[in-house]
């Protein structure tokens, strides 16, 4: 079974949402053992 996604009719409410929480993120990249120079991107 194939399953096709849009959501396209949802990509303005996406550019919309608030930013994610520093604190969170600082936490995300010590846990993945992550520092300075690397480039990320939300998917």
């Amino acid at each position: 079974m194939k399953t096709e996604w849009d959501y396209t009719n949802l990509a303005d409410a996406y550019l919309k949402r608030p930013d994610y929480a520093e604190e969170a993120l600082e936490k995300m990249l010590k846990t993945a053992n992550i520092s300075g120079g690397y480039k990320l991107s939300s998917l």
